[in-house]
């Protein structure tokens, strides 16, 4: 089998070019490459796995759709409070990261 080494615009590019460039953000995308390139193998590049394998979300609706509760406190966090409280929340089910836009990327559970 033939490997070809991506940057991390071929890697956005893949999304474009499979129809599933709105599947998540620009951020979204930048950290996905960061995750999968730190790893010290070859890993085969399938945008459809990845969009099944990952989600992004408003902060709000990752924590609901994984079952916590809403604090009490949340109306007084700004969005980038609320996507940091969030991927906390999920560390210890899943990897999830806190995105600049507000909202949570994290991989599906």
């Amino acid at each position: 089998m033939l490997y070809i080494s991506v940057d991390e615009n071929d890697f956005i590019r893949a999304f474009e070019q499979a129809g599933r460039g709105d599947q998540f953000s620009r951020e979204a995308l930048e950290t996905l490459f960061s995750y999968y390139d730190e790893f010290d193998e070859d890993i085969e590049l399938d945008v459809v796995a990845l969009c099944c394998d990952w989600t992004e979300e408003s902060a709000e609706d990752a924590l609901e759709t994984a079952g916590h509760d809403i604090p009490e406190e949340w109306e007084d966090m700004d969005d980038d409070e609320k996507a940091e409280y969030v991927a906390e929340a999920l560390e210890f089910e899943t990897v999830a990261y806190a995105l600049d836009n507000g909202n949570v990327l994290y991989l599906a559970f």
